[in-house]
Parts: C-alpha cells; structure tokens; sequence
C-alpha cells in the first residue's frame, strides 16, 4: 500500500476526505459509498484535467491501472464478502461469542 499513498511528493490519499468528514461530523456513510465512484472518476478525468489546466496529456499503462483498481476496490470489497459470510455462518460459534466480539 505505501507505493500508492507517498506522503512527501503526491498529495493525500484520496480516502483522507473521509477523516476530515467524520471530523466535521459529516455522514461518513455517504462519503464513503461515494468512494468507488470518486476513484474511477479521478482515473477518468485526469487526461482531461492535465489538458486543460498544463496543455499536455498523459497515458497510463492499463496493466498498472487494472493493478490498482483491483488492489484498492475490489480486494477490500471480496475481502469484505468473505469476512461478513463467515461471520454469519459461525453466528452461534462459542470463538466468536467469547473471543472475538469482546475484543471489538
């Protein structure tokens, strides 16, 4: 994850409006729904923005793109599916009763 979120020479991660808006106490629900599609509109319109305000576009190595959609959307989203199925499958499990829920 650290090749995508350099502090010193990129701006923020795209996902720090989501801290800013549970710090104004903002629905953060909403911000973060909104999060897929901000990505891929930032991937989209980004040849458009680097047209408009420098006069020069750039490309993007597809691979690298496809790498990046798939590590920052749809790992978390799979991973996401797998946890929520298992933990209502093992929903009477003694581990999850005394072990795990306690520690959240």
């Amino acid at each position: 994850m650290d090749r995508f979120c350099h502090v010193d020479d990129n701006p923020p991660c795209t996902d720090w409006y989501l801290i800013f808006t549970g710090i104004a106490k903002g629905n953060t629900t909403l911000s973060a729904s909104v999060l897929p599609l901000n990505l891929i509109l930032q991937v989209i319109l980004l040849p458009v923005f680097l047209l408009l305000f420098f006069g020069a576009s750039g490309s993007v190595n597809p691979a690298f793109l496809f790498e990046s959609i798939g590590l920052v959307l749809i790992v978390p989203f799979v991973a996401a599916q797998v946890t929520k199925y298992l933990l209502h499958r093992f929903k009477q499990s003694v581990f999850l009763e005394t072990k795990l829920l306690p520690f959240f």
